[in-house]
Protein backbone atom coordinates (compact mmCIF):
# COMPACT_ATOMS: atom_id res chain seq x y z
CA UNK A 1 0.00 0.00 0.00
CA UNK A 2 1.44 3.38 -0.78
CA UNK A 3 1.23 5.59 2.16
CA UNK A 4 -0.32 8.89 1.45
CA UNK A 5 1.83 12.16 0.75
CA UNK A 6 0.29 15.35 2.08
CA UNK A 7 1.34 19.44 2.10
CA UNK A 8 1.97 20.92 5.30
CA UNK A 9 -0.52 24.02 5.40
CA UNK A 10 2.06 26.07 7.18
CA UNK A 11 5.24 25.35 6.01
CA UNK A 12 4.26 24.66 2.04
CA UNK A 13 6.35 21.43 2.01
CA UNK A 14 4.97 18.16 0.48
CA UNK A 15 5.69 15.17 3.40
CA UNK A 16 4.52 11.09 3.78
CA UNK A 17 1.94 11.21 6.01
CA UNK A 18 3.55 9.55 8.93
CA UNK A 19 5.45 12.99 9.42
CA UNK A 20 1.66 14.43 10.52
CA UNK A 21 -0.37 14.16 13.32
CA UNK A 22 -3.36 11.79 13.16
CA UNK A 23 -6.64 13.51 13.16
CA UNK A 24 -9.76 11.62 12.46
CA UNK A 25 -12.21 14.39 11.99
CA UNK A 26 -10.25 15.35 9.34
CA UNK A 27 -10.96 14.95 5.29
CA UNK A 28 -7.29 13.19 5.07
CA UNK A 29 -7.48 11.32 8.10
CA UNK A 30 -4.53 14.10 9.34
CA UNK A 31 -3.77 17.37 10.18
CA UNK A 32 -3.60 20.04 7.76
CA UNK A 33 0.14 21.23 9.77
CA UNK A 34 3.07 18.96 9.62
CA UNK A 35 4.33 17.78 13.12
CA UNK A 36 7.48 19.91 12.95
CA UNK A 37 5.48 22.88 12.38
CA UNK A 38 2.64 21.66 15.31
CA UNK A 39 5.94 21.39 17.67
CA UNK A 40 7.38 24.76 16.77
CA UNK A 41 4.19 26.77 17.18
CA UNK A 42 3.60 25.47 20.94
CA UNK A 43 7.33 25.78 21.67
CA UNK A 44 6.85 29.85 20.19
CA UNK A 45 3.25 29.70 22.22
CA UNK A 46 3.63 27.59 24.66
CA UNK A 47 3.32 30.33 28.02
CA UNK A 48 -0.01 31.81 26.05
CA UNK A 49 -1.30 27.94 25.75
CA UNK A 50 -0.90 27.26 29.45
CA UNK A 51 -2.64 30.46 30.68
CA UNK A 52 -5.96 29.45 28.33
CA UNK A 53 -5.87 25.84 30.13
CA UNK A 54 -5.23 27.28 33.55
CA UNK A 55 -8.06 29.57 32.67
CA UNK A 56 -10.48 27.36 31.22
CA UNK A 57 -9.71 23.86 33.60
CA UNK A 58 -11.79 24.99 36.77
CA UNK A 59 -14.83 25.42 34.32
CA UNK A 60 -14.46 22.02 32.46
CA UNK A 61 -13.07 20.43 36.18
CA UNK A 62 -16.86 21.37 37.03
CA UNK A 63 -18.81 20.60 34.26
CA UNK A 64 -17.64 17.00 33.85
CA UNK A 65 -16.64 16.15 37.33
CA UNK A 66 -18.76 13.27 37.08
CA UNK A 67 -17.67 12.14 34.01
CA UNK A 68 -14.05 12.30 35.25
CA UNK A 69 -15.22 9.90 38.32
CA UNK A 70 -16.40 7.33 36.23
CA UNK A 71 -14.12 7.48 34.37
CA UNK A 72 -10.91 7.34 37.58
CA UNK A 73 -13.49 4.11 38.53
CA UNK A 74 -13.52 2.48 35.06
CA UNK A 75 -9.71 3.11 35.01
CA UNK A 76 -9.12 1.27 38.53
CA UNK A 77 -11.53 -1.36 37.80
CA UNK A 78 -9.92 -2.19 34.45
CA UNK A 79 -5.96 -2.01 35.77
CA UNK A 80 -6.63 -3.20 39.33
CA UNK A 81 -3.46 -5.51 38.73
CA UNK A 82 -1.51 -2.84 37.30
CA UNK A 83 -2.11 -0.08 39.64
CA UNK A 84 -1.50 -3.06 42.88
CA UNK A 85 2.07 -3.71 41.15
CA UNK A 86 3.12 -0.11 40.84
CA UNK A 87 2.25 0.12 44.20
CA UNK A 88 4.42 -2.45 45.28
CA UNK A 89 7.27 -1.60 42.90
CA UNK A 90 6.95 1.76 44.94
CA UNK A 91 7.11 0.21 48.07
CA UNK A 92 10.23 -2.11 47.42
CA UNK A 93 11.97 1.31 46.07
CA UNK A 94 10.80 3.46 48.77
CA UNK A 95 10.19 1.84 51.88
CA UNK A 96 11.31 4.43 54.00
CA UNK A 97 9.27 7.03 52.08
CA UNK A 98 6.09 4.67 52.14
CA UNK A 99 6.08 4.03 55.60
CA UNK A 100 6.28 7.58 56.59
CA UNK A 101 3.09 8.23 53.91
CA UNK A 102 1.45 5.24 55.48
CA UNK A 103 2.00 6.38 58.67
CA UNK A 104 0.86 9.60 58.41
CA UNK A 105 -2.37 8.33 56.65
CA UNK A 106 -3.22 6.63 58.84
CA UNK A 107 -3.46 8.64 61.43
CA UNK A 108 -5.48 11.14 59.55
CA UNK A 109 -7.62 8.32 59.29
CA UNK A 110 -7.91 7.45 63.15
CA UNK A 111 -7.95 11.72 63.83
CA UNK A 112 -4.32 11.56 65.65
CA UNK A 113 -3.37 13.82 62.87
CA UNK A 114 -5.77 16.65 61.31
CA UNK A 115 -4.97 17.94 57.75
CA UNK A 116 -4.76 21.94 57.75
CA UNK A 117 -4.84 24.41 54.90
CA UNK A 118 -1.47 24.99 53.43
CA UNK A 119 0.71 27.22 55.02
CA UNK A 120 2.09 29.10 52.03
CA UNK A 121 -1.66 29.93 50.41
CA UNK A 122 -4.30 29.03 52.88
CA UNK A 123 -5.74 26.31 50.38
CA UNK A 124 -7.19 23.66 51.80
CA UNK A 125 -6.38 20.76 49.65
CA UNK A 126 -2.93 19.95 50.60
CA UNK A 127 -0.31 17.36 51.01
CA UNK A 128 1.47 15.87 54.47
CA UNK A 129 5.26 17.10 53.29
CA UNK A 130 7.52 15.53 55.99
CA UNK A 131 10.75 17.61 56.05
CA UNK A 132 12.47 14.19 57.54
CA UNK A 133 11.30 10.90 56.50
CA UNK A 134 12.44 9.37 59.95
CA UNK A 135 9.58 11.39 61.68
CA UNK A 136 6.52 10.18 59.71
CA UNK A 137 4.28 12.15 61.73
CA UNK A 138 5.77 15.53 61.93
CA UNK A 139 4.25 17.15 58.65
CA UNK A 140 3.84 20.03 57.00
CA UNK A 141 1.07 20.72 55.43
CA UNK A 142 1.12 21.91 51.66
CA UNK A 143 -1.20 22.50 48.46
CA UNK A 144 0.55 20.56 45.47
CA UNK A 145 2.15 23.20 43.85
CA UNK A 146 3.71 24.83 47.17
CA UNK A 147 4.94 21.09 47.92
CA UNK A 148 6.48 21.05 44.66
CA UNK A 149 8.50 24.14 44.64
CA UNK A 150 9.44 22.97 48.13
CA UNK A 151 11.26 20.29 46.82
CA UNK A 152 12.43 21.75 43.80
CA UNK A 153 14.28 24.76 46.91
CA UNK A 154 15.22 21.94 48.83
CA UNK A 155 15.90 18.89 47.35
CA UNK A 156 14.32 15.29 49.09
CA UNK A 157 14.78 16.72 52.58
CA UNK A 158 16.35 15.27 56.06
CA UNK A 159 17.23 11.65 55.30
CA UNK A 160 16.44 12.07 51.40
CA UNK A 161 19.85 10.84 50.94
CA UNK A 162 18.69 7.59 52.63
CA UNK A 163 15.71 7.44 50.07
CA UNK A 164 18.40 8.11 47.35
CA UNK A 165 20.15 5.47 48.50
CA UNK A 166 17.55 2.63 48.50
CA UNK A 167 16.80 3.61 44.72
CA UNK A 168 20.56 3.53 44.24
CA UNK A 169 20.99 0.04 45.84
CA UNK A 170 17.64 -1.48 45.56
CA UNK A 171 17.69 -1.44 49.95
Amino acid sequence: MIEPILQCKECKVVKLAQDFHIDKKSRTGFRSVCKECAAAYHRANRGRILARKRELWPEYRAANAEARKESSRRYRRENAAKIAAREEEYKQRYPLKYRARTEAHNAIKLGRLTPEPCEECGNPTVDAHHDDYLMPLEVRWLCREHHAQWHARNGPGENGDLIMEEVKYGT
